[in-house]
């Protein structure tokens, strides 16, 4: 039904845009012509419009990826047709001013994009979101997150994986592996998220950052997306332990056991108590990811490949792995006890 509406309105429009942004043509036919200013979080005076955009490409995606719903990938792509011309003809001046703004993963839905349709194009377009200023010094291992906003790095190297996976290219590699090694050791707390007001602060000096407001819940949904690809690349337990104490200490922290509400932060203050967002007058980025974390428990407990299979993480499942006539079922209470009962029927 989502997908039906977004096409009437693609349709009314007649370029291929979807906005439900507050002066969101007219923002962005600014930024065709060049005139480009943001402070971090506004473009042209309007509040992080790429970064909702990326929404709107990342669930026609998904109900592409999981439902096999064609239509919705048509509309994504007539959707980056049109982002497509709205950056092609700026410079690269130009494009470096644009990303000071907020843009979300949206280099990483191109790529995807580029796969689901197999146009290149889309890929090259994913390209022109690499953030020089925040990429480059991670491609040349070094640390200058201090004082950055934490969850607007994030998806970025979230990107860098796919393209690599895409592409081949090393560097992508490099910049997802440099990153994930230095959030995790260096400005992650110990219930694996990070962020202190939402930013990254000095390496390896989080006992003086303990305030009411560590840990986005954002933060850690988009650490573990990382994670999945770098377990994919080199499964370690270092990976698999990583994302346990992300997933158990903060994910699962961050519901209300009774009613399901989230959390924004999950603070780490002396005295600090969580503050659940409404239901109805509180809708924030952590209630968005937060309904996708709750619905997604099940998508890194096994991962595969030709002949191995991975136990990842210990959550009472049944796996049926229909390719090598396997199934694995898990029975367990983990974390409650430390029993975990893993019993396996083959066909052959």
């Amino acid at each position: 039904y989502i997908v039906e509406e977004l096409a009437l309105c693609q349709e009314a429009d007649g370029t291929g845009l979807i906005s439900g942004i507050p002066r969101g043509k007219a923002i962005f036919q600014e930024v065709k012509e060049g005139k480009i200013y943001s402070q971090g979080f506004d473009l042209n005076g309007g509040w992080v419009p790429l970064y909702t955009m990326h929404k709107v490409f990342a669930g026609l995606r998904d109900a592409y990826l999981h439902t096999d719903n064609e239509k919705a990938l048509a509309v994504e792509t007539k959707l980056g047709l049109w982002l497509e011309d709205m950056v092609k003809d700026l410079s690269e001046e130009q494009m470096d001013e644009l990303l000071k703004c907020e843009f979300g993963g949206m280099a990483e839905v191109l790529a995807d994009l580029a796969v689901h349709t197999g146009e290149m194009r889309f890929f090259a377009l994913s390209e022109r979101f690499y953030h020089k200023e925040v990429l480059d010094p991670l491609a040349d291992k070094k640390d200058a997150l201090a004082g950055k906003h934490a969850n607007t790095q994030i998806p970025k190297v979230v990107a860098a994986a796919r393209q690599y996976e895409i592409s081949g290219n090393e560097t992508y590699k490099e910049i997802s592996e440099y990153f994930w090694n230095t959030v995790v050791h260096e400005h992650s707390y110990v219930i694996g998220g990070n962020s202190l007001n939402e930013h990254f602060g000095e390496a390896g000096k989080q006992n003086d950052r303990l305030g009411e407001n560590t840990c986005e819940t954002c933060n850690s949904y988009n650490m573990l997306k990382l994670t999945k690809h770098l377990f994919r690349w080199k499964p370690t337990a270092e990976e698999g332990d990583y994302y346990e104490r992300a997933l158990y200490n903060h994910i699962l922290a961050s519901q209300h056991p009774g009613d399901g509400s989230v959390c924004y932060f999950v603070s780490l203050d002396m005295g600090g108590h969580k503050k659940y967002n409404s239901k109805f007058d509180s809708f924030t980025c952590c209630v968005g990811s937060g309904m996708e974390n709750h619905a997604s428990h099940g998508n890194a407990i096994y991962f595969h490949d030709e002949s191995k299979l991975y136990i990842n993480q210990y959550i009472s499942s049944r796996l049926e792995w229909k390719e090598m006539g396997v199934v694995v079922e898990q029975k367990t209470a983990y974390p409650k006890n430390g029993r975990i009962r893993i019993e396996i029927a083959a066909s052959a």
